[in-house]
């Protein structure tokens, strides 16, 4: 049987169910391979408040990678890694979403921060009350004085959305701009990805890229894929992700990562 020195996993989708939580079963079997030495590495989007939350759901203290691959923490949350967009590109492209899409909430990330328009919008306090983070209202002025930008969210109706990702990959070039759901619209530089994250973790680490484990469920996971020792996707991922999988494995609702741990560890 082969032989995996680390696990990396998504969180939405993947790790956790449709209700957001952590099931028993996953709990139990993560936990026994992290007690092995194995370590457990959730990937996400989200910002590592919100990543802490999902961590002790799951009774594990582990490293993380945070903003799609942007901001890489060790277990004691020390900077291992860090990429993002100037300060400057951030104010720019949070300009351009007030003055064309007005109707659209534009979220700035930095680090341990997280910075929404004034009032917030209904979209926002439901990503706090599912992430557990907490965002603070005020201008785009502000974020002048942060050193990085790890990620814009913006967040409004899926119409909106859509002519929104149009009109800004048509205005800014060179950053990467994708829809994490119907709703949602994220702007990273495009120098960051999960797999390139994952790729520089593991050499930190001085662990081969062959003997890593990935579970994931969308586009946003197609970079660990491709780099991944081996790699399980979830199903309920869309077709076009299922059509490109090594392995597919039951939905986040009924285990996918426990039965793969149970038949690999």
């Amino acid at each position: 049987m082969k032989h995996y020195d680390i696990i990396f996993s998504d969180i939405d989708g993947t790790f956790l169910n449709s209700e957001h939580q952590v099931t028993e079963k996953t709990k139990r079997e993560v936990q026994r391979v992290t007690a092995l030495g194995i370590p457990f590495v959730l990937s996400s989007s989200r910002m590592p408040e919100a990543i802490l939350p999902v961590q002790h759901m799951a009774g594990i203290k582990q490293p993380m990678i945070a903003y799609g691959g942007g901001l890489i923490l060790d277990e004691n949350g020390d900077v291992l890694y860090s990429e993002g967009l100037e300060t400057d590109k951030a104010y720019q492209v949070g300009q351009f979403v007030e003055k064309e899409f007005g109707e659209v909430s534009w979220n700035i990330y930095s680090s341990h921060k997280w910075l929404c328009a004034a009032p917030k919008s209904v979209y926002v306090i439901k990503e706090e009350e599912i992430t557990g983070a907490k965002s603070t209202e005020g201008t785009l002025e502000e974020i002048h004085s942060w050193e990085l930008i790890h990620k814009i969210l913006c967040i409004g109706e899926p119409e909106m959305i859509s002519d929104l990702e149009t009109a800004l990959k048509e205005n800014f070039t060179d950053l990467l701009i994708a829809k994490s759901a119907p709703t949602y619209l994220e702007i990273t530089s495009s120098h960051i990805n999960k797999g390139e994250a994952m790729e520089i973790f593991c050499k930190k680490k001085g662990i081969s890229i062959e003997n890593t484990l990935v579970f994931g469920d969308n586009y946003n996971d197609l970079d660990m894929f491709q780099r991944a020792g081996t790699s399980y996707i979830m199903a309920n991922a869309p077709v076009e992700i299922k059509e490109k999988a090594e392995n597919i494995t039951e939905d986040h609702n009924h285990d996918g990562i426990a039965s793969v741990l149970m038949k690999l560890f």
